[in-house]
Order: structure tokens, then sequence, then C-alpha cells
């Protein structure tokens, strides 16, 4: 059944608010009436240039306040955006504009550029604006099942797969964290995250739909997040865990009118969450991914949970299963993550053989291992793809990682398998110090892990390193190690 039409939630907002300040970006304050004629006129442009319903708008481009407009324009035509990632390399970035065939890219970024084919190619978002000829033929009603985002995984665990999200994916994510976290209409979010990551673009969507104010950054600085707790400029902030990690290394005092910093992206490790909550951070750890519109389970700000590195509960209207693995259910009740709601997307941008693998009758297969406490609470191992089998026994690296970042010494770590021909794989760790000087011996690091974890989980080698190999988004990349 088709979802009922609705007024584009920028229209809505620039009429309830039309003077209030719906963007900051780089000292520039744009009320919900300006936003809504920049999206108005790039959405004309956009339409002389022939895009229209069903169409996908590729858009490679810093974070600014054009982005922003683009996606509200590309939902007034039933369009989706595709954000293509700035940081990949020329033949990755090839691919995905071959796979998902975009009408139209519009790339803002200097240098050498991809070459997207048959594609037409515009260098910037006024070009857009300056196709547009002022008509009445842009739609102003949007449907909830037309998709809005094409956003593609980060492809840590195989080749990156385009996620269409709809417009009643991203109201349903926004229901579901404005229900945990109360967020609303007078908050303003502090984005860091990059806009080609859902947990950037659901901002965007939380913002529009609520008419909360949004400060985009280009990019992350530490010293600048500590000032905005300091100052109170944001109430909510959306972080990763190296992101927290790395403000934790500033000097600051949380102002009241801070209420979530919201870490999500990777898992949180407890220790992490333990220092954030000593310092007076409300910190508030979540689960989720793209293919579920960003959140699937997050803790109430400033709660036990992400102490004890589990991450909360489902949030309202997300179902979680656990489902044992086929070589075994772990003890304990671990297995992989099953996850059902409005916000789970129906399937991959043109790829049948990724729907079969994931979507199961109605439920998403995550691919994370994880386990739901007696109060419903989830925590979670990490990537079932990620195993270590060392001598028959299945090993989580994440489990290892929480235990070696509890040392004094260890501020991260990242766990792999590596080929042995006794044991199969053995156990590799490798670690950042906390601080510079003389590392403690590799004995004591080992030494620390027993006791805390079974013999044949403790690492066979520890190797100190001076940063880990993450993506954009700060996971892991376990394969470039």
């Amino acid at each position: 059944m088709t979802a009922a039409l609705k007024t584009p939630w920028l229209a809505d907002r620039a009429r309830e608010r039309p003077d209030d300040v719906a963007l900051c970006c780089d000292g520039e304050r744009i009320s919900w009436s300006s936003l809504a004629a920049r999206a108005e006129s790039l959405a004309e442009g956009f339409s002389r240039l022939g895009v229209g319903r069903g169409d996908i708008v590729a858009v490679r481009s810093a974070p600014s306040p054009e982005m922003v407009a683009a996606l509200h324009a590309v939902q007034r035509l039933g369009a989706a955006m595709l954000p293509v990632n700035t940081r990949l390399a020329r033949p990755e970035a090839e691919r995905i504009l071959s796979h998902a065939l975009p009408r139209l890219l519009v790339d803002t970024i200097s240098g050498e550029r991809a070459d997207p084919g048959d594609v037409r190619v515009v260098d910037s978002f006024a070009d857009v604006a300056r196709a547009g000829a002022r008509s009445s033929c842009v739609p102003a009603r949007i449907d909830g099942d037309a998709a809005l985002a094409v956003v593609f995984t980060s492809g840590t665990t195989g080749a990156p797969k385009g996620v269409v999200l709809t417009n009643a994916n991203f109201a349903a994510s926004a229901d579901g964290s404005r229900r945990r976290l109360g967020h609303g209409a007078g908050d303003t979010w502090l984005a860091t995250m990059p806009l080609f990551h859902v947990g950037g673009l659901s901002i965007l969507a939380r913002s529009a739909l609520e008419g909360s104010t949004v400060v985009l950054e280009d990019g992350f600085d530490a010293a600048r997040c500590a000032a905005v707790l300091t100052r109170g400029d944001a109430t909510m902030i959306s972080l990763v865990p190296t992101m927290l990690h790395r403000v934790l290394e500033h000097t600051f005092d949380v102002s009241a009118r801070v209420r979530a910093v919201l870490v999500g992206g990777a898992a949180l490790p407890a220790v992490l969450a333990r220092r954030a909550l000593d310092r007076g951070l409300p910190v508030a750890a979540t689960y989720g991914m793209t293919e579920a519109c960003s959140q699937i389970a997050t803790g109430e700000p400033g709660s036990i949970y992400a102490a004890q590195g589990r991450t909360g509960k489902a949030l309202d209207g997300v179902d979680i299963r656990i489902e044992p693995i086929e070589n075994g259910e772990h003890a304990g009740g671990w297995g992989q993550i099953l996850v059902r709601g409005p916000g789970v997307a129906r399937g991959y941008l043109r790829n049948p053989a990724a729907d079969r693998a994931a979507f199961r009758r109605g439920w998403l297969a995550t691919g994370d291992i994880g386990r739901l406490g007696e109060d419903r609470a989830l925590e979670v191992s990490g990537r079932l793809d990620d195993l270590i089998v060392s001598g028959g026994e299945n090993v989580s690296p994440n489990e290892v990682e929480r235990v070696l970042e509890e040392h004094r010494d260890v501020a991260e770590s990242m766990v792999i398998g590596e080929p042995d021909d006794e044991w199969g794989q053995k156990i590799v760790a490798l670690v950042v110090l906390r601080r510079t000087g003389v590392p403690p011996p590799e004995d004591e690091i080992r030494g620390w892990c027993r006791g805390r974890l079974a013999a044949y989980k403790i690492p066979r080698e520890v190797r100190v390193v001076g940063d880990l190999p993450r993506n954009a988004t700060g996971k892991l990349l376990r394969k470039r190690a």
C-alpha cells in the first residue's frame, strides 16, 4: 500500500517558523524560509536538468548549506540523493556511480574526478540553480514510500552496497530517536558526522521534521567540540568513539545545555564511556546501521548502559531477536542480531543476491553478534565476519579489545586473526598507547588479560602501533591491518 502523500518537511518548517534558525555553517545563520527558498531553486534546476520521480542525483561535495538544500530539493521531486564518499579513490567512486546510474552528478570537489560514464556532471550547486526557471512544475507533495537517499555501506566486510532509504524510513527513525533522547524544536545538533554517512543524513532529517537547528561542521575538530561543550552552543552532539576519545584529551566543563552526546558508528568501549561519564558528559551509546536508517538500540543519556558496555534497549517500534549461529550458538545467549521495524530499508539498490542474504521475511540479518539481557538491553560483540577461529574456538575481537582497553596504558586496540599452522588462526593485538614513553612489556599486557579472558582468547602477540586503520566513520578496517 502506498503511503499517504504529505507536504515536504522543509516546506512545513518554513511555514510554521520561517524566521527561526534552521542551519548554522561557517558563521552563516540560515532561516527555515531561506533554506526552503534555496531548496526550491535547486529543485527547479534539477527538474530542468532532467531529474524526475524515481531518479538518483549523486552529490560529491563537502558539507554545506547547498548540500542540505539539495536533499530537500530531491525530496520535492520524488527523487533520491546519493551522497558520494569524498574519501573514496577514483576507481571506488566509479564503481559506485556505474552501479547506481544516477541521472545527474553534482561534483564540487576540485582535483581528480571519477569518470561517471554517460552521466551528466554539474560543477556546482550554483550551476544547478541557474538551470532552473521559476515554474509550478515542481511537485509539492511527497510519498512516504519514495526513496529519499541511497547510502552506500562502508564496505568493511565486502563490496559497498547501496541502501535505499525512503521518506518513511527517515521519519520513523527520527520519531524513535526523539522518543528515546527527547530532542525537539528547541534543540541544536552539532553535526560532525559526514553527510555521506547515514548518521549525518539522519540529523538533517530529524531537524527538518522537528524544527531543531543544525550546526553543520566540515569535519571534526576535537578542540572546537570541547569548546562547544563548555559554551553550550549545542544541546545534542553526535560522535563516534574515536572522536569522543580525542575530545576527552581536552579541557572542558559541560554546560547544562548539553543534554545528550550520542556515540555510535562503532563499538563504544565501556572504559571510554566511563571516562566520559566521569567528566560529566551525558553519553548515550547507540547501535545502528545504514540498513536500519541509523539507530536501532539506544540508551538514555547518562544511563548505566554505556558504562556496562551495552547500548540500551531497542527504540520504540523496533524489534530485536537473537538468532543462533550456524556453527554453534555462543554460551550466554550470544548470536546474530536480527531487527525489524519501520526504519528498516526494504532492500539494496539493484542487488537481489544481497537482498536475499540480508532481508528475511521482514527481518534484517545484521551480520553482528549480540545478546539481550534480562532487561532487553542489547550488548554487541562485533561482526560475525570478524570472528577468529583459533584451535576450533570462536573468538570475538571486540570482546578482547574491551579487556585490552581497560589497561591503564592502552588507549585503543584492534584484534585480528593471522594464519597459524598449529591453531588455524592466532590472535594478534595492535594497541595504541595512552601516552608516549616506554611501552609496557608485551607480557604485562598479556598478563592483564589472564583472569579476564579464557586462555584461548588471550593474544599471542601484542604490537604497539601509532594509530589504527579506520574508515571515515570510525569503524576499524581489520583487513588493512
